[in-house]
């Protein structure tokens, strides 16, 4: 037993440790000695050992006797280093060394699938115009020059100005872009605005931007086709776009009048009265409109004319009415073609509109039916 008012010895520990519990008494009571003394062969205490020792085998010292007053007892733990007194603060437990926790991996974007993904493309598509004025856009534009081969690269305004989500990667652009075009309407004025958007098709990665181009239109085609070269350039552009499924063209009345034969000033003055009427199939090999029988996916074609002044009388609205015929015809000898038309005249703003619908009903089928084809092989493969 101790003296009155001592604390008492805790057992020695069996670990082989000796003298390890009489240093810490010794040490915490520095006003009190204990009455078992610690060897002074004994090694100086160690942190760790001390920890797991009191831990594990001193009961006595985690209970402090009752008649030791507050202060003596604040005083005494407060020599032990905060290890000691709070085990919580060391930097590895014993269990979680033993068993250390799996790294869970982190989901990404890839890991959604493509529905998905295009789910969360279009609701930030929302936010963006879905009637884009490449002359507009092109007015903007700016670019860099390489000062070792003088070439500028020009910076595209409306595909610099995407959400953020746009930039993350390469594939999450191609993929954003792609649905960007699909979704966007592009208004052509001029050749510039053409070639413009063709350089902005090109620098989408892997050749998607091509692909995903599904609605033009030619606010001037009248004007833009003046000559059978121009008419073959643009058609031609129309063609690199194997997606395209609207096609608006405006067309200007004057550009169905022949011109006037310059003789006498009586044949002069008749035929600004009455000038001849291009035949329909003059006027559309000059445009090269047989390039719409080329393109696969072409469903909705809206021909617009704008009279500019030009009365309209019933040779120009019959000549009109000649090349929807000629569309109609054009289209419909493609085999598996239907096409139904619609006429609107709007005589206030003195514009005239033909829209053709084609569909392919035969075409559709075949698809539906190579689908459940597939889809047969795949199961018949799983069993």
């Amino acid at each position: 037993m101790g003296a009155p008012g001592s604390l008492p010895s805790p057992q020695k520990p069996s670990g082989g440790l000796s003298g390890v519990g009489d240093n810490i008494i010794s040490s915490s009571g520095h006003h009190q000695r204990s009455l078992v003394s610690c060897p002074p062969e004994a090694p100086a205490p160690t942190t760790h050992p001390v920890v797991v020792h009191l831990i594990t085998t001193s009961s006595s010292a985690s209970t402090p006797p009752s008649n030791i007053s507050p202060s003596t007892l604040t005083t005494s733990l407060s020599s032990f280093p905060l290890n000691v007194l709070y085990p919580s603060t060391l930097s590895h437990s014993i269990a979680n060394v033993a068993n250390p926790r799996p790294l869970v991996r982190g989901r990404c974007l890839w890991d959604i699938p493509g529905e998905v993904r295009n789910l969360i493309y279009s609701s930030v598509l929302t936010e963006l115009p879905r009637r884009i004025n490449v002359a507009r856009d092109r007015s903007s534009c700016s670019g860099t020059q390489n000062p070792d081969t003088g070439y500028i690269t020009p910076q595209f305004p409306f595909a610099n100005c995407l959400p953020g989500i746009a930039y993350t990667c390469k594939q999450v652009y191609q993929e954003f872009v792609s649905l960007y075009l699909a979704r966007a309407k592009f208004e052509l004025t001029t050749m510039e605005d053409v070639w413009y958007f063709e350089g902005f098709l090109n620098t989408v990665p892997w050749g998607c931007g091509w692909h995903a181009v599904a609605h033009l239109v030619f606010p001037d085609f009248g004007r833009l086709a003046e000559t059978p070269a121009r008419a073959n350039e643009v058609m031609d552009f129309c063609r690199r776009t194997p997606d395209l499924g609207h096609l608006e063209l405006v067309l200007n009345l004057n550009g169905l009048y022949l011109p006037p034969i310059r003789e006498d000033s009586d044949q002069i003055n008749f035929l600004r009265r009455m000038r001849p009427m291009k035949p329909a199939e003059q006027f559309a090999l000059e445009m090269d409109l047989r390039s719409l029988f080329d393109m696969p996916n072409l469903h909705t074609l809206t021909v617009r004319y704008r009279h500019d002044g030009i009365t309209c009388t019933p040779m120009n609205m019959s000549a009109f009415m000649d090349l929807r015929d000629w569309l109609i015809s054009g289209f419909v000898a493609t085999p598996g073609v239907e096409v139904s038309h619609e006429y609107v005249d709007f005589p206030r703003s003195r514009d005239s509109y033909i829209t053709l619908r084609i569909s392919r009903p035969d075409r559709r089928a075949s698809d539906l039916q190579s689908c459940g084809a597939s889809e047969a092989s795949s199961d018949a493969l799983v069993f």
